[in-house]
């Protein structure tokens, strides 16, 4: 299009290949173009939306970001039960215990102590060892039948991903071991 004489010829070059496509995926399909300074700022804005648009995004998942509480909290949402009841209770100090158990994670993390990081949590939960550019969220359910009552799981189903917790710990200690047994002998599992 760049090498165009005259605006004509470059009206002409749009419908050659795929530019038409590439054009309406840029949204500058629209542009006017009267002169062949039109020509220059339709390119350069396709060529702005390809980079930043279309190129950075993938880039972007190769960054080395590091995982913290406050990512992993957003990417595990609870599904709660109704408020006042005596479910919700329990729940709330379920998540209180997974909220410590991030943390507690985190900590042995930074000071190299630690077996499992939170890039296990989120690998034994998705599947994924970084966070993928795109959101993934990952509904916490509450296994609170006794027949459920165990291991923490994860079933991925579709799109969709749960992490089940079970309601049986008494205490945090006891959570933490179930939780850190439950990762640590998962390693490699669906990987066959």
């Amino acid at each position: 299009m760049l090498d165009a004489d005259t605006v004509e010829k470059a009206k002409e070059s749009i419908v050659e290949g795929n530019r038409l496509t590439v054009l309406d995926l840029a949204g500058t399909l629209a542009m006017p173009i009267e002169k062949l300074d039109g020509v220059k700022k339709m390119v350069a804005a396709v060529s702005r939306w390809f980079v930043l648009g279309r190129c950075k995004p993938a880039l972007e998942s190769f960054r080395d970001d590091k995982l913290t509480v406050e990512t992993m909290e957003k990417v595990f949402k609870p599904n709660k039960s109704l408020v006042g009841s005596s479910k919700r209770v329990t729940e709330s100090l379920v998540l209180s215990g997974w909220s410590d158990y991030l943390q507690d994670i985190k900590d042995a993390e930074d000071q190299e102590e630690s077996k499992i990081t939170l890039s296990d949590i989120l690998f034994f939960s998705t599947g994924c060892k970084v966070l993928p550019q795109r959101e993934m969220p990952v509904t916490i359910e509450f296994l609170h039948e006794p027949a459920t009552q165990g291991l923490p799981t994860k079933v991925s189903q579709s799109k969709y991903m749960f992490k089940r917790l079970p309601v049986i710990h008494g205490d945090y200690e006891s959570l933490k071991a179930d939780m850190a047994f439950g990762i640590l002998n998962s390693q490699g599992f669906g990987t066959a």
